[in-house]
């Protein structure tokens, strides 16, 4: 929630050749694209907030997040 870019978000835990990951997708505002520099401040600030397991290994930009009714991810 500290990272201005951002708008939205999900994070999900995939199997992946037989482990776990940590796949985070990124809705950003409007004329934004997920840089480098966008992944590298989102990696710092997880890293902050919460701990070194938690940093997904994968970050995608996606245009919208998906919500069902009432209003959940």
């Amino acid at each position: 929630d500290n990272i201005e870019e951002v708008v939205d978000y999900l994070c999900v835990e995939q199997m992946w050749k037989e482990e776990s990951r940590v796949i985070l997708f990124v809705k950003l505002k409007d004329g934004l694209t997920l840089t480098k520099d966008v992944i590298k401040k989102m990696a710092g600030t997880i890293k902050k907030e919460f701990e070194r397991g938690f940093v997904p290994q994968v970050m995608l930009q996606v245009p919208d997040i998906p919500v069902t009714l009432p209003f959940s991810q």
